[in-house]
Parts: structure tokens; sequence; C-alpha cells
């Protein structure tokens, strides 16, 4: 299961997860856990204090005790990344240059088998043109070992976010399926599979000030210029 949750000022808290076993008792624990995981996090968004809330929650369900998860808090100004996990693989970060790295993550048992575990967090500072990739456990199931499957989904996240192929904002909503298929089987995926992407653009554009005639002669030049700035900040 996946989520974003808009926080304001400009951040948004993203998760991805894993219920244990298949089939409706699974989606039944994912919807719980999606619930629970949006109503910790209008209360008190940071990392530690979801998944202590989450850890909690599923160490009373007996269809959610042994889920994992990856949270994370992005401020989409800063690029300031605030990120914990439960039994969940690290992030991964595509650089805008295309090189790729599997954000640092401080094992903790998946939630509600050890209540009470202590949960630490990281931070990260996701630069302008940078790409966070958060993914469940089935995008990386049925290689030969765990190291293959990273390695397999780092080749193939860099090949779908670097140039030449352009990260237009129109096409974004494409990409974790790209991303997802990429890693697929050929036999198909193993387990099921859930990507998040979210990309910081990469903008050097100044503050659009206009100097002109109050008359009415002057709005098709402003339209389009305010139109050229908009586009160009991606809105």
């Amino acid at each position: 299961w996946y989520d974003a949750v808009a926080l304001g000022g400009g951040r948004v808290a993203l998760v991805v997860g894993d219920a244990v076993g298949h089939g409706v008792p699974a989606a039944g624990a994912m919807s719980r856990l999606r619930g629970a995981m949006r109503s910790s996090a209008l209360r008190d968004p940071s990392p530690r204090a979801v998944l202590g809330a989450l850890d909690a929650f599923a160490a009373e369900m007996d269809d959610v005790e042994g889920a994992s998860v990856c949270y994370g808090v992005l401020d989409a100004g800063t690029g300031r990344l605030i990120y914990g996990a439960a039994g969940h693989p690290a992030p991964l970060v595509v650089h805008a240059d295309g090189s790729t790295e599997f954000l640092p993550v401080v094992a903790r048992p998946p939630l509600g088998s050890l209540p009470g575990s202590v949960t630490e967090v990281a931070e990260h500072v996701l630069e302008q043109g940078a790409t966070l990739v958060l993914f469940s456990n089935g995008a990386v199931a049925g290689a030969p070992g765990p190291d293959v499957a990273l390695d397999r989904l780092a080749d193939v996240a860099r090949e779908v976010l670097s140039p030449p192929n352009a990260l237009e904002a129109e096409a974004s909503a494409g990409l974790a399926a790209a991303i997802a298929e990429g890693v697929r089987r050929p036999q198909g995926w193993p387990d099921d599979v859930a990507v998040l992407v979210a990309h910081r653009r990469a903008t050097s554009l100044s503050p659009l000030r206009l100097e002109l005639v109050a008359l009415p002669a002057a709005l098709p030049g402003v339209r389009r210029q305010l139109g050229t700035w908009l586009t160009g900040v991606g809105m």
C-alpha cells in the first residue's frame, strides 16, 4: 500500500508499506493501516510519532501485525526529508546527475512484532532535480539475493528517471508504473508491488516582475509572459 498526505506549509507525508499475506485479508489490513497512518499524521506527522502509533496499532490487530512500512515527511521547498522505517527496505534516491543512492536507515522490527521498539529517524536533503523512490518488498522480490534485487531496482530507476527521459510534470504519473514494470520478472511479479515517486523540480527561475502602462492593450502581453513563467515553475 502507499499514500501521500498534504500536511500544509509545503510539506507532504509519503509512505509505502507491505501487509502480511495476499488477497482480501491483506487488502483489509492495508486499508486499516492507511487509515491509522492518516489519522496519526494529521495529529503529529513526525516519523517517530507516526511509526510509533502504527506499531501500537499493529500490536492490537492480528491481521496487521508483522506489516512493514517506510514513512517520511518531505519539505518541497527546502528538499529536507525526515524518514524512518519498520522492517522495510530503505528509500532510493536518483540524483540529478543520474547516480543512485539507497538512504541509510536504522533497522527496527516490523510493526507490532516487538511493541515499544524505538524508532530511529534520519534526515536527507533532496537536491533540486533529484527523485525519491519508495517501494514495497514486492519490487525487490524474486531475485537471487537482496543485493542483486536492489541493484536491479536502482538500474531501472536510473534508466526511467535520468535524461534523455525527460521528467515532465504531465508524464510524472507514469514514472512509478514504469519503474514497477521495469522490475517485473519474466514470470510476473512474485508479490504485490507498490512504487511511490517524489521528484523535486530543478528550477532557477527568478521572480516575475513586470513594469507596464495600465492600459487594456497591455493585457495580452501580460498573459503571455505570466503563462511562460508559470510553465517554467511547473504550473
